[in-house]
């Protein structure tokens, strides 16, 4: 509730009968139940996992389903650290 933006952090490599845009859905809707002010503060979308081969079909089918957040959609690879210094950089912004 003090935080000045919100991360959400979803795991882009397949899971069985999940998807990180359906993850996605339920955190903003538990935030509406929770807080709906929460959803007024500024987010950034971090997929996480992209290193695993299966996760780029998720991540382009994340694109998709919300071309609107194109703009605060990082992709990255925490073990190998693959477009962690883009996310740093927008996170900063962010928080300027």
């Amino acid at each position: 509730e003090r935080s000045k933006g919100l991360i959400y952090v979803l795991v882009a490599a397949a899971i069985v009968g999940s998807n990180p845009f359906d993850y996605f859905r339920v955190l903003r809707k538990e935030l509406v139940v929770y807080d709906p002010a929460l959803l007024s503060r500024p987010f950034l979308i971090l997929l996480n996992k992209c290193d695993v081969v299966e996760a780029s079909l998720h991540v382009e089918a994340f694109h998709g389903a919300f071309p609107e957040y194109k703009d605060r959609i990082y992709v990255i690879s925490a073990e190998r650290g693959d477009g962690s210094d883009a996310f740093k950089d927008a996170l900063q912004k962010a928080l300027a």
